[in-house]
């Protein structure tokens, strides 16, 4: 209802897409931002608009989301913090989804967290996070990663995104199937207690991945046939 030209327009519409982020309104926020995009001033609010369009409708792919990282990084400019959110999101994109540039991922979030006591807790575990990720998949451990993820802030973090998942994914890559199995069986109810559904369904599949490689076919045909079931 902010009419265009107003200086509180780009505010209240940045308001709006966080409020439907929030709300699992991944289009909306796509319809929502795209018209707005070159209107918004430079710098902070474009870097957040790209970061809230890169969870948008309108990705399809890892090129999608990369694109807006890219132009959110670039908008950025010489400002620490919001490189650090930045760098930091691309340092999970590319390990966690394509699996590729480990090294560059590394580089990324440990150059975020160097802007560690500026930023906001939130963006220190998501660099975390995405130190994980590089750590895991280039074979070295990530308990002290584990802890400081923890001390980082008091509030609860969703478990998809915790460096507890990636420890679990670890061990399962290391073989170490009994310990990976406890791990993962313990998340998969804290996230069934919490309610956090997106959390369940990304556990219960590391979980299936791990009887698939333990080569217990019935148990990961049940797992299959739940998520089959389910909603």
């Amino acid at each position: 209802l902010t009419p265009a030209g107003s200086p509180t327009r780009s505010t209240r519409v940045l308001a709006l897409a966080d409020y439907l982020e929030v709300a699992g309104e991944a289009q909306r926020i796509t319809d929502l931002l795209t018209p707005e995009l070159d209107a918004l001033p430079p710098g902070a609010p474009r870097v957040r608009a790209h970061l809230l369009l890169s969870e948008g409708g309108g990705v399809t792919s890892v090129g999608d989301h990369q694109r807006h990282l890219d132009a959110a990084l670039e908008e950025s400019g010489d400002d620490l913090f919001l490189r650090a959110h930045v760098l930091a999101k691309k340092s999970v994109h590319v390990t966690a989804a394509c699996v590729e540039r480990v090294s560059d991922a590394e580089e990324w979030a440990l150059e975020a967290l160097r802007a560690e006591h500026g930023v906001q807790p939130d963006v220190v575990r998501l660099a975390l996070h995405g130190l994980a990720w590089a750590r895991a998949l280039s074979g070295r451990p990530v308990d002290d990663l584990r802890e400081r993820f923890e001390a980082a802030s008091g509030a609860a973090a969703h478990l998809v995104d915790s460096v507890d998942r990636v420890s679990c994914l670890r061990l399962t890559w290391r073989g170490e199937t009994a310990l990976a199995r406890s791990a993962l069986t313990g998340l998969l109810t804290l996230a069934d207690e919490r309610g956090e559904q997106w959390s369940y369904v990304v556990l219960r599949l590391h979980l299936c991945e791990l009887e698939l490689r333990a080569g217990r076919w019935e148990t990961a045909a049940r797992l299959l046939d739940e998520w089959a079931e389910s909603t």
